[in-house]
């Protein structure tokens, strides 16, 4: 990840408050240490969305599963896209997408952890429209 300097930031703007999120995600989960391995983020969060799936099912006619994926990955990406959008030249030096462009990494945990957390949901999301029917998933 690249060297971020949030002290470019004001304080007490959005930028901010969504870095310090981000840094207490970090702090609370020790995520820099294992957000780097995507296929362990995918698969736990298969199997997360699976027992989700299992134990839950679909009460009130929700899908809860899609429903929790779809509430986590829409908060992270919110707060990923907005710091790539606003504060990524004032964290870096560098703006986005220019910045993936060189090869910089991701800006935070959360734009490493949101695309492994889909990769998941993913396998899940094939594995059940397959079963739902095939004239559903797949048309001949």
């Amino acid at each position: 990840m690249p060297i971020l300097d949030a002290s470019a930031l004001e304080e007490e703007s959005m930028n901010a408050t969504f870095l310090s999120f981000v840094q207490d995600f970090d702090d609370l989960t020790g995520a820099p240490k294992w957000a780097q391995s995507s296929r362990i983020i995918g698969v736990v969060s298969a199997v997360v969305l699976y027992l989700i799936h299992a134990v839950v099912k679909k009460k009130f006619g929700v899908n809860w599963c899609s429903f929790v994926h779809a509430c986590v990955v829409g908060s992270f990406s919110f707060v990923a896209v907005w710091l790539n959008v606003y504060a990524a030249e004032s964290l870096t030096g560098t703006t986005e997408p220019l910045g993936a462009i060189l090869c910089q990494g991701p800006l935070t945990t959360f734009h490493s952890i949101v695309p492994a957390i889909t990769m998941g949901f993913g396998v899940f999301d094939v594995a059940e429209g397959i079963g739902m029917a095939k004239t559903d998933f797949v048309s001949i």
